[in-house]
């Protein structure tokens, strides 16, 4: 992922909220990379369609244009939705 590219929250480990919009919650919204950190490469700035900017790690992010869910993802975003 690089700067510019568009992503939704997934993995929760953030907790959920307009801060935190997880897709699948009610929260759910995409955003755009606009920072990533040059020394790890682990921080990702976002900034979200409702407004709010939050930082990640690669880990919390998928693409929003990327094709397919991985059959993982899906299993991740269905237990989510339970909670």
């Amino acid at each position: 992922m690089k700067t510019g590219d568009r992503v939704y929250y997934i993995s929760g480990h953030h907790g959920k909220g307009p801060g935190n919009p997880l897709k699948g919650s009610k929260y759910e919204c995409q955003g755009t990379i606009t920072t990533e950190s040059k020394e790890d490469g682990l921080y990702i700035g976002v900034q979200w369609d409702n407004g709010t900017h939050n930082s990640y790690s690669f880990g919390d992010l998928c693409q929003a244009n990327g094709g397919a869910m991985s059959p993982n993802l899906a299993f991740r975003l269905k237990k989510l939705k339970r909670r």
